[in-house]
């Protein structure tokens, strides 16, 4: 799992796809065990948004959930509001790989 970091923030960042929408999003790197909502494939890098009920189960199972970053950012409200940090961010992404 290639691991970034967030230029607004600095915190340690992984992009993957979402499975119904085909999009890149930047996931915190690290699980977030009473918060995250987010099932992360960390072999193909792709990840499902669990609904509200999924989640409490998954918790009580001991999945390792995730979190979009841009919900965690500290740096949010200096972040563009519509999707122009995610096209910049997964500009600079695939110009790097």
């Amino acid at each position: 799992m290639r691991v970034d970091r967030c230029k607004q923030c600095g915190a340690a960042i992984v992009w993957a796809i979402n499975n119904a929408t085909m999009k890149k999003a930047p996931l915190d790197a690290r699980p977030w065990p009473n918060y995250g909502n987010i099932d992360l494939d960390t072999q193909r890098m792709t990840y499902v948004v669990l609904e509200p009920e999924v989640v409490e189960n998954a918790r009580a199972r001991g999945f390792e959930l995730y979190t979009n970053h841009l919900g965690t950012c500290p740096a949010r409200e200096r972040v563009p509001q519509e999707t122009e940090y995610s096209k910049q961010e997964t500009e600079v992404y695939e110009h790097a790989n």
